[in-house]
């Protein structure tokens, strides 16, 4: 448990003043905590803290908090962006053990590599001095559980929209290729393009080609680039 200068909620315990009777207190949260609260967990607002614990000695160096906490947050909706309000219900339980405490060393292999059982009871954290912060610990259980997507009861996203077969198609390029081949039928056996002031050329289907190919030149008076066809 790292503790900070200045908590957003604190509730300091000597720990010469715990014996191994658990001692039961109640903890709440004021009006200046609870918009600092808000701020830490990035929150619209928090209306209330509360939590009744248990606060007794463990082995010999450490101590343990049991209890459970309560608080109710306001948060934004992630799918209409209206306010959410959030009743947190959550019990608390950690081992708090003097910082160098060999309580709170982990076991090691030989080859010095860290053991953590994900089924196993959590990792004792640890403190320095002589006094422990039940409110920080109280905190973290709290912003442990607020939900990072809030959502209003019955609130959901759009439809997704997903495109057709058809419209994946890409068009192709050579389909303004393919009109203009048809262009060329409708305009009749043959067709006059203009090449120069007085020269233009005559195009007639070729069979053996498959397209259109020149079969000679004449003069014509046109301006440049006017496509003519002959009847």
């Amino acid at each position: 448990m790292k503790q900070e200068s200045k908590s957003a909620f604190s509730y300091p315990v000597k720990v010469g003043h715990i014996s191994a009777n658990p001692v039961t207190v109640h903890v709440s949260a004021n009006d200046a905590e609870l918009r600092a609260l808000a701020k830490l967990w990035r929150v619209d607002g928090v209306s209330s803290l509360a939590a009744d614990l248990q606060i007794a000695r463990w082995k010999k160096d450490g101590v343990k908090i049991k209890g459970e906490v309560r608080a109710h947050i306001v948060q934004t909706c992630v799918v209409t962006l209206e306010p959410v309000e959030s009743d947190i219900r959550e019990p608390v339980e950690a081992i708090l053990v003097p910082e160098g405490s060999r309580l709170a060393r982990q076991a090691d292999t030989d080859g010095g590599e860290m053991i953590v059982d994900p089924d196993g009871p959590d990792l004792p954290d640890t403190f320095t001095g002589d006094t422990i912060d039940a409110g920080v610990v109280v905190s973290e259980h709290v912003a442990l559980a607020i939900d990072p997507y809030p959502r209003k009861p019955g609130a959901a996203f759009g439809e997704r929209i997903e495109s057709s077969a058809a419209d994946d198609e890409r068009p192709n390029p050579f389909a303004v290729l393919k009109d203009w081949k048809k262009g060329l039928k409708r305009l009749g056996p043959r067709l006059t393009i203009r090449l120069s002031r007085r020269r233009k050329a005559v195009f007639w289907p070729d069979s053996s080609q498959g397209a259109v190919a020149p079969r000679h030149c004449m003069p014509a008076p046109l301006s440049e680039g006017t496509w003519i066809a002959a009847a």
